[in-house]
């Protein structure tokens, strides 16, 4: 029968700054978990600035390890919406992706160089794409309709612009395809053929035909995404060398050979909850970057292109951004019933929906008392009125009381930034940890501004209401 330290110990990966006191505290690069529920309230997401540089190095190192040419790691600004996780990425010299104003804003606000930033949608607006070319940030262009839109923008900005061509990939090998992520068991590839984003090789060579003659577009290379479908090294070698081999087609097609190649995101972490298995783990990065990236060169090279002289661009952000973050909360009503037990807790659906929506396998804790045997069982589940359970049947001390701190890693992607305001719950704040200091990167959202956007036309408005609402 192991503690909650021991179960905690063995699940760590190399860059996690969690540890356990002597007194049975967990610690998030040092800081302790109650005092920072206590300063900051609850729930709370908590980042740990040493893991976020220490991902994102490992990746850059991983690529540039097998890549002759320059290499760009990108942290997708989606994956998480916090502009001080942007700072302190664009401080390590990470370039990013964006989609639409908002994030291109957030990107630069944290911190960016604009020859390594790129702009991504299916239907940009003439306000995106200009605000793209005043920044001279690269575009990503996913469909031959949007040439006149970029050079119509270009020449209405008065300055050229770098365009990428995004490619549809639809490998042969992805016939038979089983997803440890999402449902998928058999063949892939007509759901791929018909999926909104890219350009087949044909579209792809017709385009690149044309760019040749719009001197306001500077055709620089190729993108494509894959997704977080599968952790198998294999499969993500297939997509990927399927990749190459249309881009050695079309360059042999144009005679043009691309400058940049990006690889998109849906890198696999070695605590893998996306993989709907609590036990699983993803192949180290240096892995994939080996099995991925010689694909590409075995294809690339073999259509006689010099990839010494290619750019290899790659969007780790959940890589980089997944382990970083803790969620924490505190047990609220203890409930006995039926034969089971469910410690209701503050967090929920609404702020971790990859548990509840896809399966996620997060690993769950108490975060005090460590050193005690877990010899119960409970539920952990959120408030809100729909199940939210974050963990089923965990492993707990028998003597576990309300007010106890519980945490769930692997908060730091597509939590915040997908997080929902079902019963109107506000959404929590965000700390940064470094060297066991605390900084608060996001305050709390107050129930004034979750309806702050909302109007009550006079002709319907009761005087019971009167003014709380805008009351802070």
């Amino acid at each position: 029968m192991s503690t909650p330290a021991e179960s905690l110990q063995s699940v760590l990966t190399p860059s996690d700054q969690l540890a356990v006191t002597s007194d049975g505290d967990l610690t998030i690069e040092g800081a302790v978990a109650a005092d920072l529920i206590a300063r900051f309230g609850s729930p709370l997401f908590v980042f740990s600035e040493a893991t976020l540089r220490a991902n994102y190095r490992r990746a850059r190192d991983a690529f540039a390890a097998v890549w002759p040419g320059p290499v760009n790691v990108m942290f997708a600004i989606k994956c998480n919406p916090n502009m001080a996780v942007r700072a302190v990425l664009h401080d390590e010299g990470a370039g990013g992706d964006c989609f639409g104003i908002p994030e291109i804003e957030a990107t630069f606000a944290g911190g960016a160089d604009p020859d390594k930033i790129a702009l991504n949608g299916g239907n940009k607006t003439a306000e995106e794409l200009e605000r793209a070319i005043e920044l001279g940030i690269t575009i990503n262009m996913d469909a031959a309709e949007e040439i006149d839109d970029v050079v119509a923008a270009a020449r209405k900005v008065g300055k050229s612009v770098r365009v990428n061509i995004r490619l549809k990939v639809v490998p042969p090998e992805f016939e038979h395809f089983v997803s440890d992520a999402y449902l998928i068991d058999g063949d892939f590839r007509p759901t791929l053929q018909r999926w909104k984003w890219g350009v087949t090789q044909e579209t792809a060579i017709a385009m690149v035909e044309r760019l040749k003659g719009e001197p306001d577009l500077d055709w620089t290379g190729w993108h494509t995404h894959y997704g977080r479908m599968s952790a198998r090294a294999e499969d993500y070698r297939a997509f990927q060398g399927e990749c190459a081999r249309m881009i050695g087609a079309v360059a042999t097609a144009t005679g043009v050979a691309p400058r940049v190649i990006d690889m998109g995101g849906g890198w696999a972490r070695e605590r893998d909850p996306e993989s709907r298995s609590a036990d699983a783990k993803g192949p180290p990065i240096e892995k994939q970057a080996q099995a991925v990236v010689g694909a590409l060169r075995h294809h690339l090279e073999g259509a006689g292109l010099d990839t010494s002289k290619i750019a290899l661009w790659a969007e780790p952000g959940r890589y980089i951004a997944g382990n970083a973050a803790v969620m924490l909360t505190s047990i609220g009503t203890i409930k006995s019933d039926a034969g089971y037990v469910w410690f209701n807790v503050e967090a929920s659906e609404n702020n971790l929906p990859a548990i509840c929506k896809e399966g996620s396998a997060n690993h769950v804790t108490v975060a005090s008392g460590m050193h005690r045997k877990a010899d119960a069982q409970a539920d952990i589940v959120g408030p809100i009125c729909i199940p939210s359970v974050l963990a089923e049947g965990l492993m707990v001390p028998a003597d576990v009381v309300t007010g106890e701190p519980v945490a769930i890693l692997d908060a730091g992607f597509y939590a915040e930034a997908e997080a929902s305001l079902i019963n109107s719950v506000p959404l929590p704040a965000t700390v940064l940890v470094a060297d066991g200091e605390a900084e608060l990167i996001k305050r709390a959202q107050t129930w004034q501004e979750v309806f702050a956007t909302q109007i009550i036309p006079d002709r319907l408005r009761r005087q019971d209401l009167g003014d709380n609402l805008w009351r802070g």
